[in-house]
């Protein structure tokens, strides 16, 4: 009996011992906020709330922590509103560049706004200021562009004789409080014909937008150039050639600032899987997802166009019409040497019953050079088994991960939009190149919110729970660079806890 006891032991032992290489708990920090928060800023963390203190006020204090969660500044403003039994909230934004911080004061519908620069310098402060004037350019049918001080709107305005499309560009007026605007210009779309327009990138001389005109005669898939200066056109570059029904949907960039050269990657779908003009995709018994590379010289002419065919792993037994359909995001677009570029891809499976996409894995292939083409790494699509398993839910209500095409979203959308409840938190390697995911979910009937880490073990790729928090804790997980992430929740009143884990 004493032998199988120890070797109990040492079974016990080593299983902890192999949880301990899988990932570590770091650095553990606890401190005296309610309310609080996180937020990764100008590669610091920092860390915010509530603090009462010995006279009986309340102060707004922030902390600026390093990757280690040692403390490196503290700034301590005095509120002067009470703090009653009602919760309060602290949130953050970084739009402009600056750390914006956002205190509820109380029952009121207004908000403490707190500014800091990029070295933590206090900016300013402004009391009272009423939560509808927090976002003054919200209401239009697209998302807002920011580039520094400017922010892009793309406006639609319809009548009987359809919709017509503008694009505004608006500069911030540089005043304490909330972000007001004034109008800079406005660029017209030349037709009622558009169906969709999407500001991708701008820089101190031009906005490049992408935009599908769906019917007349420059009906297809556009680049449009417009002046940061004065909102002309100054090139159209169209991806689809004359005669050419297939569709290219934009999936991300990259910009080289030396060359002043543009490089677009999306789907590319044939006339059969979306018809031109059409919001309805159909992808069943498709063996491969074809993306399309297109590259533009500094005058908008195209240098390069070419297919990426990736072959998709089709399950035994199955039709064509039961064969999985996919669909990608490219979440990332980077130049890693003079003539190689990285692209990371997020795989979405679609849903039988129902018009939704589920996230279901996330791979990256490399671009090379060669003569006048680009060679990539050979990939397979297919379906993660262990995201599958880790969001596998029969409740129908169930949104983790999902991207859905409804009345607010169209098809063009699904390729950039961001699910209301994100999966993949993070996508990195290890130190032997493997793949790591950071992974993270909402349980609705346990009321929790669980951030797991998908990574290879000894044998095989492995699941590891980090936390399963409760919501009522308001838990936050920050990805931070060189394998690290920070968990933070509140334990109760006055107590807020940060744990960094490495991997």
């Amino acid at each position: 009996m004493r032998k199988v006891a120890l070797s109990v032991i040492r079974i016990l032992f080593t299983f902890q011992l192999l949880l301990l290489c899988f990932v570590i708990p770091a650095q553990t920090s606890e401190l005296p906020y309610s309310a609080a928060n996180m937020s990764w800023y100008s590669g610091k963390l920092y860390c915010f709330g509530l603090e009462s203190q010995k006279n009986g006020k309340v102060s707004f204090s922030i902390q600026q922590l390093d990757k280690h969660l040692e403390k490196l500044s503290t700034q301590s403003f005095v509120l002067p509103f009470q703090i009653t039994e009602e919760k309060v909230s602290c949130w953050s934004d970084t739009l402009h560049g600056f750390l914006n911080i956002y205190v509820s004061e109380g029952r009121t519908q207004k908000v403490s706004l707190f500014r800091f620069g990029r070295n933590f310098e206090f900016l300013n402060l402004s009391h009272g200021v009423e939560v509808s004037r927090l976002n003054g350019l919200s209401g239009f049918d697209n998302e807002l562009f920011y580039e520094n001080a400017n922010v892009y709107a793309v406006k639609t305005k319809g009548d009987s004789s359809g919709k017509q499309f503008f694009l505004n560009k608006y500069k911030y007026k540089e005043t304490s409080g909330a972000f007001e605007y004034d109008l800079l210009w406005q660029f017209p779309f030349e037709r009622k014909n558009v169906a969709s327009a999407r500001v991708f990138l701008a820089n101190t001389e031009a906005v490049w937008m992408y935009v599908m005109v769906k019917s007349g005669e420059k009906a297809g898939q556009w680049i449009l150039k417009v002046s940061a200066k004065n909102g002309h056109l100054l090139k159209g570059t169209k991806l689809n050639e004359k005669g050419d029904e297939k569709t290219y949907c934009f999936g991300n960039y990259f910009y080289d600032p030396g060359t002043k050269s543009l490089m677009v990657c999306g789907h590319k779908f044939s006339s059969k899987q979306l018809a031109p003009g059409s919001e309805a995709l159909s992808t069943a018994g498709a063996t491969a997802v074809t993306l399309y590379l297109s590259e533009m010289d500094s005058l908008g002419e195209q240098v390069v166009k070419q297919e990426l065919l990736f072959p998709v792993s089709v399950p035994k037994n199955s039709d064509k019409n039961t064969s999985p359909a996919y669909l990608l995001q490219i979440s990332s677009f980077k130049k890693t040497s003079q003539e190689q570029y990285s692209i990371e891809a997020d795989v979405y499976q679609k849903n039988k019953a129902a018009p939704c996409y589920t996230y279901v894995n996330t791979f990256s292939f490399s671009l090379k050079k060669d003569e006048e083409k680009y060679l990539a790494d050979k990939k397979t699509i297919f379906s993660e088994p262990m995201i599958v398993s880790y969001l596998f839910n029969n409740d129908r209500l169930d949104m983790n991960g999902k991207l859905c095409q409804d009345s607010s979203t169209t098809l063009s959308k699904l390729f950039y939009k961001r699910p209301s409840l994100p999966v993949k938190l993070s996508f990195d390697s290890d130190s032997l190149k493997r793949p790591v995911w950071l992974l993270g979910k909402s349980n609705v009937k346990k009321g929790t919110l669980n951030f797991s880490l998908l990574k290879a073990g000894k044998k095989a790729y492995e699941l590891k729970t980090l936390e399963d928090v409760s919501k009522l804790s308001d838990p936050v997980c920050i990805p931070l660079p060189k394998n690290q992430l920070v968990i933070g929740r509140q334990l109760e009143a006055g107590l807020y806890k940060i744990i960094t884990y490495r991997y």
